[in-house]
């Protein structure tokens, strides 16, 4: 039969059910929505399909519901997140865009994509977050990650990060039930996200927006999981985050929500600087000031209710937390200079005396800086010394083990072990002759780390919080240290791709991967297909 429409809203605003403010050239809903308006003119439609009653109760979109759109050709608009003045241009987010659309040309179709999720995001998040929530503890996953707090409340605003959270959330609860069909859906609706992503960052207003950066962290955490080309992809979606955010400037980071954000990625802007040697944008003044606070401001808004807080932070310890990141913002320089060095003497080059010097005393002014923390924050309670147990893993070479009061207390205990080990050795370095002071300082603190691997290293969340120590460590222990390392990457990499056993030197290599060409730490790096778990 032949209709004719009786609403004088636009046609998407009509498909949606909800109320069009007729604003031209085009309505703000759909700009809310970030989808392009289709306008006000109306033609005739062919009803050929029973009409359907919406469920009693079903409210229309607000703060806790949306429609997914995953068509290819809607277009992003600005979203109701901040929109921030940025500190230039956007050329950073074309070069973003480009790198969104080489990783989505990899994946196709839609076809597996839940078909709840079409129509409804958030309870089907929600359900997710509850299924995951079944396996694992809710405190353990929501620690260092805003995405199951703080960034809820702006879901619905952007079709890409709500496809990009649905596709990180599958993910995380197909790994966790071993079920390889939610695991597919998951990238095929990664896929979609990073199709949306592209568009959006080419969007010369959606690129800065909140919703818009949280997606990009969110689909780096993605391939930290599942390392879609390879294990060592997110150190690339990293790289592209961090531009993404000092491209935004400092001053973009001026709600709770944007610096939750920050604060929850800052680790692993820091660790991708450390181990290609390029230089932390974190470490420049205005970015220093930001970050000095971020942890201390976290507790404040959590004791006041003002935002979900995340994590069992103490007021102490927010503030040594806020230092020590700020002196990892510090380190790469260090493992730069000293690969420099170390490939002179290589090749038979007697190095720059005053490159050493250098090198020297910014090291050693570094490792001054880390014991002052260090011991700060056990004077504060910040931290506590952990204490000898009985192993409990039958597969162990050790018959005692170091437990932590808190596995993600212990995970920056064990960072700050990782780091003194880089520090430490870009010090024997730069001694004259074959003495080096700090072999057995370092042989102590890479035994440690391992001996922390199995309360530190447990649960989901595990691999996270040992990954960095844990990669520099395997380059200070014995070989036979190194396979039983080995074996564990397969358990770990089960659920964190970034840990899979081939981003690791073979036993008994003598190269180092803070201080040789990058490139090399790829060597047992085979290509995986794009459907890879």
């Amino acid at each position: 039969m032949v209709g004719v429409p009786r609403s004088k809203g636009c046609s998407l605003c009509v498909k949606r059910r909800i109320k069009c403010d007729q604003e031209q050239p085009a309505c703000s809903n759909c700009i809310k929505y970030g989808a392009e308006c289709p306008g006000y003119e109306k033609g005739r439609k062919f009803v050929t399909y029973q009409h359907t009653v919406r469920p009693k109760g079903q409210k229309q979109r607000g703060s806790h519901e949306t429609q997914l759109n995953f068509s290819s050709d809607s277009q992003p608009g600005p979203s109701t997140g901040s929109t921030i003045p940025s500190e230039g241009d956007y050329p950073v987010s074309r070069v973003l865009a480009r790198q969104a659309s080489t990783l989505a040309s990899a994946f196709h179709g839609t076809s597996q994509i839940p078909s709840s999720l079409r129509e409804s995001a958030i309870p089907y998040m929600h359900n997710m977050m509850g299924e995951l929530f079944k396996h694992h503890p809710r405190e353990d996953l929501v620690y260092t990650s805003p995405w199951f707090t703080s960034l809820l409340d702006n879901l619905g605003r952007s079709p890409v990060l709500d496809t990009s959270m649905a596709a990180y959330l599958l993910q995380l609860v197909g790994k966790s039930n071993h079920d390889e069909g939610e695991l597919s859906r998951s990238r095929d609706l990664y896929g979609q996200s990073l199709y949306g992503l592209q568009r959006a960052l080419n969007h010369p207003v959606a690129w800065k927006s909140t919703e818009t950066l949280a997606a990009t962290m969110i689909c780096c955490s993605f391939e930290l999981t599942a390392g879609t080309t390879n294990s060592l992809s997110w150190m690339t979606h990293a790289s592209g985050v961090s531009k993404l955010i000092e491209q935004r400037g400092s001053r973009a980071f001026s709600t709770p929500v944007e610096r939750t954000l920050l604060r929850g990625f800052r680790p692993l802007i820091s660790i991708q600087c450390l181990f290609t040697r390029v230089d932390n944008f974190l470490d420049k003044p205005k970015w220093q000031k930001l970050s000095a606070s971020l942890s201390a401001e976290a507790f404040e808004e959590g004791r006041k209710g003002t935002t979900k807080a995340v994590g069992v932070l103490t007021k102490y310890w927010a503030t040594h937390h806020d230092r020590y990141w700020i002196l990892l913002a510090k380190v790469p320089p260090v493992t730069r200079a000293a690969h420099r060095i170390r490939e002179d003497r290589k090749h038979g080059i007697t190095p720059d005396p005053a490159k050493v010097d250098r090198l020297a005393q910014q090291a050693g002014r570094l490792r001054s800086e880390y014991l002052e923390w260090h011991d700060a924050a056990l004077s504060a309670g910040s931290i506590t010394q952990p204490v000898d147990v009985l192993s409990q893993d039958p597969d162990s070479p050790f018959v005692t083990v170091i437990k932590f009061t808190n596995p993600w207390v212990g995970s920056v205990h064990l960072g700050y072990w990782g780091t003194m080990l880089v520090i430490q050795e870009a010090l024997n370095l730069c001694q004259v002759g074959q003495e080096r002071p700090y072999d057995e300082s370092n042989q102590e603190l890479a035994l440690n780390i391992l001996l922390s691997l199995e309360h530190v290293g447990s649960g989901m969340q595990g691999p996270y919080r040992v990954a960095y120590s844990l990669r520099i460590a395997y380059e200070f222990v014995d070989p036979s240290l190194q396979r039983w390392v080995d074996s564990g990457l397969e358990k770990y990499s089960r659920h964190f791709a970034a840990l899979a056993p081939e981003t690791y030197p073979q036993p008994h290599r003598s190269t180092s991967l803070l201080f040789h060409e990058h490139a090399d730490a790829q060597v047992r790096q085979q290509p995986t297909t794009a459907s890879a778990s």
